[in-house]
């Protein structure tokens, strides 16, 4: 993150005022300026499928594909995610801890390639190619 922590309530404290203000409940953002805004994750990809979902009263927002990964594991803060540009391809890659591997992947692949297909369901609508791979922390 590149602010401080009172910096990040801050924000969003501030956009929680203009939901209420104006009732709003819940606030999805897909601008990667406004995900940068709230949460400080530098997501500067129209690659494959993100957002930033925002609750009038909740402790914190919610970013798409690092919550359905965190949803399956049991070791949720060890969940990252980074994007690698290639020379003709953008690399989406998920880390989660060594225990949680099987459970990212699943029965021969299947919620792994759930991931994938979302991801590149996202990326082929704007004529770009993505790849996913999961990876363990060392």
């Amino acid at each position: 993150m590149n602010f401080s922590k009172e910096e990040y309530k801050s924000r969003l404290k501030k956009v929680q005022a203009s939901m209420q203000e104006k009732g709003i409940e819940l606030l999805i953002s897909q601008d990667p300026s406004n995900m940068n805004y709230l949460t400080g994750y530098d997501a500067w990809s129209f690659y494959y499928a993100q957002c930033v979902i925002v609750h009038v009263n909740a402790d914190e927002p919610i970013c798409l594909v690092e919550m359905i990964v965190r949803s399956l594991v049991d070791y949720p803060d060890e969940v990252s995610i980074n994007e690698t540009s290639g020379e003709s391809i953008m690399i989406l890659e998920i880390t989660v801890s060594p225990e949680d591997v099987g459970k990212v992947i699943g029965k021969e692949g299947r919620i792994a390639n759930a991931i994938r297909t979302v991801v590149k369901a996202a990326a082929a609508k704007l004529d770009k190619k993505v790849t996913v791979e999961i990876l363990t922390q060392k």
